[in-house]
């Protein structure tokens, strides 16, 4: 009666049973014998700071009353055994398991969403100034410092506006293009440095990524 009443019936553990099966319903105990060993259990469960729910072998009743007798459960009712408990509980565990696998796997499929939803962003960019079209391979143009400044820090060409290109192994992706360092006005660190090539000057004479929001492309 009690598990089916409670809000959380896991948490029912047996002294609860045995005690809620051992007072009458003015809430006084049966007999003074089964009132001494409720007032032991109540105390027994006052002073673990950890009790035991489901172990048959540590839980208040047992320490209060002893071990059980073989094939024998005290407070669990008629034709309760050790292991049809164990059954359950090991049954309780595995559902337990499979809720958990299953809270994890719908965490990883929001996550999953999220990312293809970034992904996809990143793909179809709605700024229809990343669009641009190979018409401007060869275009002079100016590289603005990245770092927040309007200066312009070197001068080239567009090598390539393709998101799918490499440069130094890397793909472009929506934010750079590749381009050409023909004069460095001021020698400032790259954008994706490498281990060969970290300053403008280190570039001259071959190809870099820039962000394409800080290359100014000269008009014809």
């Amino acid at each position: 009666m009690q598990r089916a009443e409670s809000e959380d019936p896991d948490s029912i553990m047996r002294d609860d049973v045995y005690i809620r099966g051992h007072t009458r319903k003015n809430g006084e105990p049966i007999n003074e014998s089964a009132g001494e060993t409720m007032n032991k259990i109540k105390a027994c469960s006052e002073t673990l700071t950890s009790p035991s729910q489901h172990s048959l072998k540590d839980d208040d009743v047992t320490r209060v009353l002893g071990p059980e007798r073989r094939g024998w459960v005290r407070g669990l009712g008629f034709g309760a055994t050790p292991s049809k408990l164990s059954a359950l509980m090991h049954n309780h565990n595995l559902q337990t398991q499979v809720q958990e696998l299953r809270n994890e796997i719908k965490e990883l499929k929001s996550l999953f969403q999220i990312k293809s939803k970034s992904v996809e962003q990143e793909d179809n960019p709605r700024d229809g100034s990343l669009n641009v079209s190979n018409n401007l391979q060869n275009r002079k143009c100016k590289l603005l410092s990245w770092f927040g400044k309007a200066d312009g820090v070197a001068k080239g060409e567009i090598a390539s506006t393709n998101p799918s290109d490499l440069v130094h192994h890397v793909p472009l992706g929506n934010e750079c293009w590749r381009v050409w360092v023909n004069e460095v006005i001021e020698n400032v660190s790259l954008y994706r440095p490498t281990r060969e090539l970290f300053l403008l000057e280190d570039a001259l004479g071959s190809t870099i990524a820039w962000p394409i929001r800080y290359i100014e492309v000269d008009s014809l």
